[in-house]
């Protein structure tokens, strides 16, 4: 595949919705506490297992994304995913 830059990867997402879970974040749902209306727009992105290359994390970071950890431990990618889908529902009613 051709490298592309975040921009072009995902040219609809309004950064200030970004939320990257990295296991160097603030917990999630201090992380959440921003977004106080239940119509928030939030996008969410994680890597494998392990997290993220160091230029990948930064490459969302310098456009505004925010991280969130689930904690200390390494999940899996999919039990993550459905991890931090169930906190954010949860968090929004």
């Amino acid at each position: 595949l051709p490298d592309t830059t975040l921009a072009q990867a995902l040219p609809d997402v309004p950064w200030e919705t970004g939320l990257l879970l990295d296991t160097a974040g603030n917990p999630i749902r201090d992380t959440l506490s921003r977004f106080t209306s239940h119509d928030s727009r939030l996008t969410l992105s994680l890597g494998p297992e392990g997290g993220l290359d160091p230029d990948e994390r930064d490459d969302f970071l310098s456009v505004g994304w925010r991280r969130a950890s689930l904690g200390p431990n390494v999940l899996r990618f999919e039990t993550a995913a459905i991890s931090a889908l169930a906190i954010i529902r949860s968090h929004q009613w």
